[in-house]
């Protein structure tokens, strides 16, 4: 006899069918039943084209019927309304009503009525492409009405849901299938919980619902955990490490569907992976498709031309991509400097053959060279069609592909599809909207690949419902809001009694919140010896709410702090998880000498060293793990960054026109030649590489961006008219020596006076915080440009201008009539002859530390113990810093330090 376990959230479980034994849900089930009857399902999810040619229906009804009820929802969103109509149908399909017209004063059953027939009169008319493919409902009406005694003979069908919380058409179902002579009977396990635990006096009193008013004192015996972290990672990363200490299989797993995580990080720290996550072919092609038509669009959306360069299966020669983001992330827009020498990088490198260069420049100007329109009107279809036809050639000249060629075939496949779905619409001018509509009606429709289970791990569920059998511990990942815990109404209360009235059952929202908070209580219920609710304060980085069962449990429970434990703020709390998890295996611990130094293998700098930037020295002296990172381990931050911030960018573009203006001697002009010249290489400068200012919504910004920087300029020339300073130098590289180090630095203007020089740095902001570096002599580049400047003997002055505020910030009077002046009792010089002995101490103390093998871990959290270890030799050094690093790529890889 053959035996099938049916719930209607089996499809999301790593139960595996054994001899005899069948798990399925509700599409593997009907997919079952029409083998078993003879009836074909379809080979392919034609539901894309289905909802495009339900859109041309509607579309036609409309025509005849323009006060339908969807009629204004359909003019803002057609494909939207198309699929929210479809969904009503099917729902109303299920319920088995006939379609007769109901009253007029029930407008919406009459217009779906009324619709109906046109469907039926529209598809009678036998014109070429007029068919609408079955759907789910459709299917399951076909295998009610087939299934006849006799033709499902051995057959046991245990049902995981209560009969009576089922949807009303799979409760007729099996009505009908017990009616044929299939034996139904309900999942009833036999479960094994301590009496006295913690865990089943919850559990009995969720399924009991009798805790109104009787609140629950628990002894905190471990067997129910509430487990608080801060991002869903660490409650993973948490239990992998755990697990893996004690050679043990994972309990089972309950996690939301689209979580990937739990497999990554199970994968990274060597445990069998469950097979919950899709295999990568499916969303690299996706994503393609998905991102295809955002060159057709200005202004261009780059956090998307971004993404595209990073795909990693792109028409784009990977190298010229990668050079490409890059250029991109630092300077975005499609005419800069940056992203010229990137294409000619590519063209230059040997290493691409020249018939792959030619190829690869093909495919640039097909993406980067076509015409575009303005998001706020439609394009020509042909347009579209011609993206993706594109990438059907290009997708199926890679078939062939030995490692990737089932990617190519993803493509290739879901390129078709658009296709289709672009023939099958009438319309041959299209929308930005439309457009993403159409990709994700296609992508919706792509059935995922799974990665294989591996043997020993562990079984999951990605709906609580799925759980089924007792499991001795079981652990609950993101025990948050999903964002739709709960129903609302489809139907209105006078729909409901007209349609309960013609004898057409409903499966009402209470019907469904009370499925919900059945399936809600199964993990409870079915773990006999412990359950772990891991709650994180972020989901991918976003605050989640608190799942709708964490409620429940609060309001029933007296002293919930016995069943918390909470390692946001101290993860030496999982010691009070010991029986499951010893703290010592859980935290990996790095070797750290006294302090917050960590034990390295020692680096002789200079060895490793080409010469160190004004820059990097900062870096080096403040935060050396910081420079260890990047300059000796090598990590650096992926171009799939952000693009780069408006604040940064203002800097980048203020920086580049005082740059061409004073290369050009154009500050010698009139100002009417300057405010020419000025408003016309702004412009150039922002469509070159600010296209950020040029999306919808920033043109306030760029107006006041614009309107700051031309009067900072003014006001520069002035000073230096007035003042009779001449520019002798721009953008000059500096050299020197510290003892054995070279550094290297390009100072930005150099101005001259009657045989005095002047450094002048430019900053576009943050006049206090300069003011501040001045008094506290912290200005380490002024110095040092000041020393590097023409013989090292001599000291220069050195100065900043902030542009944002159009002024100067100086240490020494008489600069500029007009400066915010940072008083002193010393002359620049002596300060600038102390700071450089300080400099060369903390140097060599730095050098040494990395010598003997000590790296400093710098943070806010760190700063004070560093500061009591080191005592009283800081007193020689540069001051050193009392914050962390704020631009520190690393700050995720030092969140454990304490």
């Amino acid at each position: 006899m053959q035996k099938i376990i049916f719930g209607l959230s089996l499809d999301a479980t790593s139960f595996h069918d054994k001899e005899g034994i069948y798990f399925f849900g509700q599409m593997e089930f009907m997919r079952w039943l029409e083998l078993q009857l003879g009836l074909a399902w379809p080979a392919k999810n034609y539901s894309w084209l289905r909802t495009a040619f339900f859109r041309k229906v509607l579309k036609a009804f409309l025509e005849s019927r323009p006060d339908a009820f969807f009629s204004a929802s359909f003019d803002a969103d057609s494909y939207g309304t198309t699929k929210a109509v479809l969904a009503l149908r099917d729902e109303l399909l299920l319920s088995k009503w006939d379609f007769s017209a109901p009253a007029a004063s029930l407008k919406r059953l009459k217009d779906m009525s009324e619709l109906e027939r046109f469907l039926q009169g529209y598809l009678a008319e036998g014109v070429d492409g007029r068919v609408l493919h079955n759907s789910f409902a459709e299917r399951f009406l076909e295998v009610e009405a087939a299934l006849e005694p006799g033709y499902l003979p051995f057959l046991e069908l245990t049902l995981v849901e209560p009969v009576s919380l089922l949807p009303v058409w799979w409760q007729r179902l099996v009505g009908v299938l017990q009616d044929v002579g299939v034996h139904v009977s309900e999942n009833r396990p036999e479960i094994h919980q301590n009496p006295n635990s913690d865990l089943h006096k919850v559990a009995q009193m969720l399924v009991n619902q009798s805790f109104k008013g009787n609140k629950l004192s628990l002894v905190g015996d471990k067997s129910l955990v509430v487990l608080r972290v801060a991002r869903d990672y660490d409650g993973l990363e948490t239990y992998a490490f755990g697990a893996n200490k004690r050679g043990e299989k994972l309990p089972f797993v309950v996690m939301p569907p689209d979580l990937k995580l739990p497999d990554l990080v199970f994968e990274s720290d060597g445990l069998p992976v469950s097979g919950n996550t899709s295999v990568s072919d499916l969303r690299p092609s996706q994503q393609l498709i998905k991102l295809a038509h955002t060159f057709l669009w200005r202004p261009i959306d780059l956090g998307k031309v971004l993404e595209f360069l990073n795909l990693p299966y792109s028409p784009l020669h990977s190298h010229l991509a990668v050079r490409l983001a890059s250029a991109l992330q630092d300077r975005p827009g499609f005419d800069s400097e940056a992203w010229h020498r990137a294409i000619q990088s590519f063209s230059d490198s040997e290493n691409v053959e020249e018939s792959e260069k030619e190829a690869a420049l093909f495919e640039y100007n097909f993406w980067f060279g076509r015409k575009t329109y303005f998001q706020k009107t439609k394009i020509p279809k042909s347009e579209v069609f011609s993206i993706y036809l594109h990438l059907v050639k290009w997708a199926k000249s890679h078939l062939a592909s030995p490692s990737s060629g089932a990617i190519y075939m993803s493509i290739y496949r879901l390129s078709l599809d658009m296709l289709d779905l672009l023939d099958a619409i009438d319309e041959q001018v299209i929308s930005i909207l439309d457009l993403d509509k159409l990709t994700e009606i296609v992508i919706q429709a792509t059935p995922a690949t799974f990665k294989d289970r591996e043997v020993g791990a562990s079984d999951f569920a990605q709906d609580p419902g799925a759980v089924v059998f007792p499991t001795k511990e079981l652990i609950w990942f993101n025990f948050v809001s999903s964002g739709s815990d709960y129903v609302a109404p489809q139907f209105t209360r006078s729909e409901i009694h007209y349609l309960q009235a013609q004898g057409v059952e409903l499966t009402l929202p209470a019907d469904q919140n009370k499925l919900r908070k059945w399936k809600r209580y199964q993990p409870l219920v079915l773990a006999e010896k412990r359950v772990i609710l891991v709650v994180p304060d972020k989901v991918e980085g976003v605050y989640a709410d608190l799942h709708p069962l964490h409620y429940e449990l609060a309001a029933m429970i007296k002293n919930m702090g016995v069943v918390t434990i909470d390692i946001r703020q101290n993860p030496k709390n999982l010691e009070g998880l010991l029986a499951i998890r010893p703290a010592s295996d859980v935290l990996p611990k790095a070797s750290f000498l006294e302090g917050h130094l960590l034990r390295i293998s020692p680096i002789q700098v200079p060895e490793n060293l080409t010469h160190f930037s004004v820059t990097e020295l900062e870096t080096f002296l403040f935060y050396p793990h910081y420079w260890v990172l990047r300059k000796q381990m090598q990590l650096y931050g992926s171009s799939l960054s952000k693009i780069k911030d408006v604040q940064a960018l203002m800097g980048n573009i203020a920086h580049k026109i005082f740059e061409l203006l004073l290369s050009n001697k154009l500050h010698l002009a009139d100002n009417e030649e300057i405010s020419e010249w000025f408003f016309g290489s702004f412009q150039a400068l922002i469509e070159a590489e600010g296209l950020p200012f040029l999306e919808y919504g920033k043109e306030p910004d760029l107006l006041a961006f614009r309107k700051k920087l031309y009067f900072s300029l003014l006001s520069f020339v002035y000073a230096l008219r007035q003042n009779n300073w001449k520019v002798v130098a721009t953008e000059e590289t500096l050299r020197g020596q510290l003892g054995k180090n070279p550094v290297k630095g390009i100072t930005d203007v150099v101005l001259e006076r009657d045989g005095q020089y002047l450094i002048v740095d430019l900053k576009w902001g943050g006049k206090t915080f300069r003011k501040d570096m001045l008094k506290s002599k912290e200005d380490i580049q002024l110095m040092l440009y000041s020393k590097y400047f023409g013989e090292e003997t001599t000291w220069w002055d050195a100065c900043f201008y902030i542009i944002r505020d159009g002024v100067f910030v100086t240490r020494t009077s008489g600069l500029f009539d007009a400066s915010d002046l940072v008083l002193s009792k010393e002359a620049f010089g002596e300060i600038y002859e102390e700071m450089m002995e300080r400099l060369v101490r903390t140097l060599d103390w730095r050098m040494s530390q990395l010598s003997k093998g000590e790296l400093e871990l710098r943070t806010k959290d760190t700063v004070a113990d560093l500061d009591e270890y080191y005592g009283e030799q800081i007193f020689d050094f540069l001051p050193l810093k009392n914050e962390g690093y704020r631009f520190d790529d690393y700050g995720a890889l030092l969140g454990g330090v304490e």
